[in-house]
């Protein structure tokens, strides 16, 4: 049996159904007919990193160890440290070694938390987080020549390009047309990659969803206060040729192979922005540099606006912007008298890391009476102890608290020059890029030989991994917290008694380099053009 899993990043119901009903995904609907599906549930926090991460390795972040887009530790000094995370940090094997290992042979394309790409037992070619098209994203190295002369369209999704479609003001008629060629080039990538290649398992990431879905949100939704019926039929133009791409990959299998569909998230629309580290500080937990700190502050955050970050290295050094950016870090904040910072990503949760012992409950406390002064109503639906969000003995770098918003709110990073700023704003299509963000329940459909077709269950994304394995006929290893999906096929479960337990990389396994200071930089300014990063 060979499995061909398509990953559509950020994918929901909410969207895909009333397409399917209108006729306008009949690939789609036909699949969805005879498959079984459900509501794939996400991680905590439902993000492209931690999220991927946790199909990768049929784990939870607490084994993983990814919980962000950026790594945290905690300096003897007091203060937190920063840094990008890239598939480096992975702390336990993936799928892709456990196939290996049992002579599987794999064929990935696009999927997020890939970068800098490792040795996989078939061909690789990364996703987010590559830092730009001059990186060498693929496994071996040069099936990246083979590749663009093949596809010479073919383009790694950046961080930068959904961030266009805000500051540039790009035409949405045109924002489509260049995600549509965007995942034309994707599917092709594809399948020459399978013609090409030995595989039993190939799996294509469409990044193409999510971008769209985030900028245009108010476009799909009829529900929207800017919805606009003639930009919804020049949005929805994107899932119709979708639907055909994946018509096009379907072709290429046979009545033996086995198709899975799934999203790492799913998608809601966001109407309100809270800017919690603003919080924090008028709070008293996140106090701002006074006198020559606030001076000095000051005038590095006009050189972080002259866009500093992005100044290639024949003008500063990638040690030198190191050095700006922990500058910049300490001349901003009090960290003597640090009480809490928070991590937030523009989706309906943050986390937020406790500088003190034993403050993490008064600071739960403080946020489950946070009101929204519009309106009146409470804003935080639950707060998280690392352990029930992450998995039990979470690895360091685990935030204090995971926090989720109600739906419909989203937070912000950004701290503003004074304690005296903004809390909540409503997001305006045109001045914001995030006008969709992210939601838990995301989508997973299968069909395929001893399939019960018809079942409609919900699952988890780290389920995804350990029934991959287990259709395989290879054991699902103590490592993968997710469970086999066996009720979705007629025959018994060939799963195998699970592996000895390991939480750790296994001896002689590669995990990659980690991403260079340029890419690093150049990661961190797409992040922060787009507002995950303050």
């Amino acid at each position: 049996m060979r499995v061909l899993l398509i990953g559509l990043d950020g994918a929901t119901w909410t969207i895909l159904k009333p397409l399917m009903a209108q006729g306008l995904m009949p690939a789609l609907e036909r699949f969805w007919q005879r498959s079984a599906s459900g509501v794939l549930h996400s991680t905590l926090p439902p993000i492209t990193p931690v999220a991927w991460a946790s199909f990768q390795t049929g784990a939870l972040a607490a084994r993983h160890g990814i919980y962000g887009f950026q790594r945290v530790s905690r300096a003897p000094q007091g203060h937190l440290v920063f840094g990008m995370i890239d598939a480096s940090a992975l702390s336990i094997p993936t799928l892709w070694d456990h196939l290996g290992k049992g002579g599987k042979h794999v064929g990935i394309v696009n999927l997020p938390m890939t970068y800098p790409p490792k040795p996989v037992p078939g061909v690789l070619v990364t996703g987010f987080p590559t830092p730009s098209q001059r990186s060498s994203f693929t496994y071996p190295a040069q099936l990246k020549g083979e590749l663009l002369k093949e596809v010479p369209n073919y383009r790694v999704p950046t961080l930068d390009f959904g961030y266009r479609v805000q500051q540039k003001r790009v035409p949405v008629p045109a924002y489509v047309t260049e995600l549509v060629e965007m995942a034309r080039a994707r599917t092709e990538a594809a399948l020459y990659l399978m013609r090409k290649y030995p595989w039993d398992l190939f799996v294509l990431q469409y990044q193409e969803t999510d971008f769209l879905q985030h900028a245009l949100w108010h476009h799909l939704d009829p529900h929207h206060p800017h919805f606009a019926a003639g930009e919804h039929r020049i949005v929805v133009r994107f899932y119709q040729e979708l639907d055909g791409f994946i018509q096009r990959l379907v072709d290429t299998l046979t009545e033996e192979d086995f198709l899975w569909i799934i999203s790492d998230h799913g998608f809601q629309g966001a109407q309100r922005v809270f800017y919690v580290n603003n919080w924090l500080c008028q709070g008293g937990w996140l106090p701002l540099n006074r006198g020559r700190g606030a001076l000095a502050w000051q005038a590095l955050e006009k050189l972080k606006r002259l866009d500093f970050f992005s100044l290639r290295e024949k003008w500063f050094s990638p040690e030198a912007r190191d050095r700006f950016r922990t500058a910049w870090m300490q001349a901003k904040f009090d960290w003597k008298s640090l009480r809490a910072y928070a991590m937030a990503d523009h989706s309906g949760y943050f986390g937020i890391y406790v500088l003190r012992p034993g403050e993490a409950e008064v600071l739960r406390e403080e946020l489950l009476q946070l009101e929204d002064p519009k309106t009146g109503a409470r804003v935080v639906r639950r707060v998280y102890p690392p352990e029930e969000a992450f998995g039990p003995d979470p690895q360091p770098g685990a935030p204090d608290l995971l926090v989720e918003l109600i739906d419909g709110y989203s937070a912000a990073p950004e701290v503003t020059e004074t304690e005296q700023g903004t809390l909540f704003t409503t997001r305006v299509p045109g001045e914001h890029f995030q006008i969709g963000i992210h939601h838990p329940e995301g989508i997973w459909l299968a069909c395929g030989p001893g399939l019960r077709s018809g079942s409609r269950v919900d699952a988890q994304l780290i389920d995804i991994a350990p029934t991959l394995l287990s259709q395989m006929g290879l054991p699902v290893p103590a490592s993968m917290d997710g469970v086999v999906l066996d009720s979705l096929f007629e025959s018994a479960s060939r799963r195998e008694a699970r592996a000895p337990q390991h939480y750790s990389i296994e001896k002689g396994q590669e995990r990659g380099q980690g991403l260079t200071p340029e890419e690093e930089a150049q990661i961190q300014q797409q992040l922060r053009e787009l507002g995950y990063l303050g």
